[in-house]
């Protein structure tokens, strides 16, 4: 920051515990419009009042600042023709964690991804291949599901879940896919109420497009949060039965990267009804933007 924005924040903050609403309105807009630049002066002036009102004002323009950002970045996201399923997992753990950088994210991946290419033989089954995955993943970097604290937030950003290595059936089978596709295999998420899972395809699917793949177009499943335990259809099928929800098409056929993080956006949403309920808003404008 140049040292004319500088003295321009300071006098700004001097401003925020003015009691004409009108006046603080003013100052709060200004500096927004400064952005995420500010935010170390920000928290410096808070550290060094004891101003309650100012420490107030502070931390809500801060929030503020942290949400534009990310809800521009996932905006962002969501128009690009990639749609990283990373990158989109990373702005929602970014909406917990606003300090959260890719780098740190990509850096754990890529480790485990180098750990799968030195031992995946090409030429070995794809069940093979499987078994390989669930290696590295589970035996080598100790992945599993979160079950002492099932409903926690945490379990959504897949930068905790890398970091712990426990987490739920999305942020696994992100991982999971991630893995996959850096290696060459044909796998896709699959949209299965209450436990996520992925598709196997078999040769020559792949290169069809999501809506074009029938359920017979998959080798097999296989079931992130078991350890990687491979599923049949038949089992699938079990599993509604016992769960008592009716079968549809779309729980056995592959769902696109959009899918996923609204996924992963719903167990936030559903964590947070309880509140605080600026966070319920500011996740459903997430999910309105896919």
């Amino acid at each position: 920051m140049s040292d004319i924005s500088q003295n321009k924040i300071q006098v700004l903050i001097k401003l925020l515990d003015d009691p004409d609403i009108l006046v603080y309105n003013e100052v709060e807009k200004k500096i927004l419009e400064m952005g995420s630049s500010v935010i170390p002066t920000l928290e410096k002036a808070w550290e060094s009042s004891d101003n309650s009102l100012l420490h107030s004002r502070i931390e809500n323009i801060i929030q503020q600042i942290q949400f534009t950002e990310v809800y521009t970045g996932f905006s962002a996201w969501r128009q690009s023709l990639e749609l990283n399923i990373v990158e989109g997992a990373f702005w929602v753990a970014k909406f917990i964690y606003p300090y959260l950088e890719m780098d740190r994210i990509n850096t754990k991946l890529s480790s485990i991804i180098l750990d799968l290419r030195n031992e995946l033989n090409p030429s070995i089954t794809p069940l093979g291949k499987i078994k390989v995955v669930n290696h590295i993943l589970y035996d080598i970097h100790k992945f599993s599901r979160n079950v002492s604290n099932q409903s926690s937030p945490q379990n959504s950003c897949i930068n905790e879940v890398l970091e712990i290595g426990r987490g739920n059936s999305v942020t696994l089978a992100i991982i999971y896919l991630t893995m996959g596709w850096a290696v060459g295999l044909p796998l896709v998420g699959v949209n299965l109420p209450i436990n996520f899972i992925i598709g196997y395809l078999k040769p020559g699917a792949e290169s069809l497009t999501r809506s074009k793949i029938k359920a017979s177009d998959i080798e097999f499943y296989v079931n992130p949060t078991n350890y990687g335990a491979v599923l049949r259809t038949a089992e699938i099928d079990q599993f509604l039965k016992q769960q008592q929800i009716e079968k549809r098409n779309e729980y056995y056929l592959p769902c696109n990267n959009i899918t996923i993080i609204k996924r992963l956006i719903s167990t936030l949403i559903l964590f947070y009804e309880q509140g605080p309920y600026d966070k319920l808003n500011k996740l459903n404008k997430l999910m309105d933007l896919l």
